[in-house]
C-alpha cells in the first residue's frame, strides 16, 4: 500500500477576532479510512483507523500482511505514537471510554 502525509491543522484566533487553520504536525499513514479524537480525564488521544483497499485485499501478497492501526497519544505538542493494533480488514475502530 501507499504511503502517505496526512496534516493535524488546530484553529487559531488572531487579534481581529477572525481565525484561521494552522498546522501543527505531519503523520505518515498507510490506507488512514477514519481519524477519531478522545479524551481519557485530561489526556488526549488520536485514532487513525486503517482499511486495505478492495483490489490490496484480493491481492494475495499483500492479503497475508499485518495492517496496524495507530492510537497517538499527545504529548509536548504533538501526537506520538502510542498502540497499533492488527486489524484485517476494519475501517472504524470502535472505543469504548469508561
Amino acid at each position: 500500500m501507499t504511503r502517505s502525509v496526512s496534516v493535524i491543522y488546530e484553529w487559531v484566533d488572531d487579534a481581529q477576532g477572525r481565525g484561521h487553520f494552522k498546522d501543527i504536525q505531519s503523520i505518515e499513514v498507510t490506507g488512514a479510512r477514519d481519524w477519531t479524537h478522545f479524551t481519557v480525564d485530561s489526556y488526549h488521544f488520536l485514532v487513525v483507523a486503517t482499511a486495505r483497499s478492495e483490489a490490496a485485499a484480493a491481492s494475495a501478497s499483500l492479503s497475508t500482511q499485518p495492517q496496524y492501526s495507530v492510537i497517538y497519544f499527545w504529548q509536548s505538542g504533538r501526537f506520538i505514537p502510542f498502540q497499533t493494533i492488527e486489524v484485517s480488514f476494519a475501517v472504524f475502530l470502535i472505543l469504548a471510554v469508561y
